[in-house]
């Protein structure tokens, strides 16, 4: 898929909803599907000691045919709902105009290359990258950090047979459009590359270093990550999925700006749609459900019960 890179923008189209390379992790999914050893799948009912107010789904955004047919819990769940509720409706997004927006902020001038803004350890970190990736060299040195660091990511999961078209919020979207379902929007897509924007310099350099360690590590993490997913052990994701930020605190405040700093927003966003009588379904990335400010935790926090199905 990145075999060049050119004004059309076939790489920036896939983009706009995954802000934190631990996210792209998520779509590792390698063999044929099966329910959750224990009975636990990745997704979770919201009540207030009623019926249920909401279901949360921890999304895959990229994954493989063998990824379906999904648990029959996460698919009777979506039944039950009365609406959808996602990051953005990847079916929506002004491609060409998010590419062309990217491409102006994304690249460097004046024959500038991203050389000569990486320390040493970084420099041969990213050499040692690209000689696994099927970017050129010379196309990933105009690119900016965070540019570069979503390019590398994205290209390897496509190289390992990962398709955007084939992920859990698609699947949803598609389902809620022939069954009628209002669909919601808990971002939007320039929102989502503003942040990208946003990313200063020592930032965007975080963002590369982070994707280009986990970049290392690819192979080794897959089936790590397909287990706990599969399962609905959100412990041991968490654990993998937040290990490099541990590994590397100077990391930490990335994340903030890349994950959970979305979070509140989300939640905000989310009141609303969680009218009385209406049972929305929501899919959001599985990162933002975890850790100590994650979304989960939010709900437990604001008094609602939480329980995993």
């Amino acid at each position: 898929m990145f075999h060049a890179f050119s004004g059309s923008g076939p790489v920036v189209n896939r983009w706009p909803r995954r802000l934190a390379v631990m996210a792209f992790l998520l779509a590792f999914l390698l063999v044929p599907p099966a329910q959750a050893q224990d009975g636990r799948s990745f997704i979770w009912s919201v009540s207030d000691g009623g019926g249920p107010r909401l279901y949360l789904l921890g999304s895959v955004h990229m994954a493989r045919p063998d990824l379906y047919p999904l648990p029959l819990v996460m698919e009777e769940a979506f039944a039950a709902s009365d609406s959808l509720v996602v990051e953005l409706d990847p079916t929506e997004v002004d491609h060409l105009g998010m590419a062309q927006a990217t491409l102006r902020r994304g690249l460097y001038a004046d024959g500038e290359t991203i050389w000569r803004f990486l320390d040493p350890a970084t420099a041969d970190l990213l050499r040692s990258c690209l000689v696994k990736s099927s970017i050129p060299k010379v196309v990933a040195e105009r690119m900016k950090p965070w540019l570069l660091a979503i390019t590398m990511s994205v290209e390897a999961l496509n190289g390992l047979g990962y398709d955007e078209e084939l992920g859990l919020d698609r699947h949803f979207v598609l389902e809620a459009k022939e069954a009628g379902k209002p669909i919601h929007e808990l971002e939007t897509a320039q929102e989502q590359l503003e942040i990208l924007f946003g990313l200063d310099e020592v930032d965007g350099l975080k963002f590369l270093r982070a994707s280009l360690l986990e970049f290392e590590a690819l192979d080794g993490q897959m089936g790590q990550v397909f287990l706990a997913w599969r399962n609905g052990d959100h412990q041991a994701l968490g654990r993998i999925l937040f290990s490099v930020y541990q590994e590397n605190p100077e990391l930490a405040p990335l994340l903030d700006k890349l994950v959970t700093g979305r979070n509140l927003k989300m939640m905000e966003r989310l009141g609303p749609l969680m009218a009385p009588g209406q049972v929305p379904f929501m899919v959001v990335g599985a990162t933002h459900l975890l850790g100590p400010r994650g979304i989960l935790e939010a709900f437990r926090a604001a008094g609602f019960e939480v329980r995993q199905l």
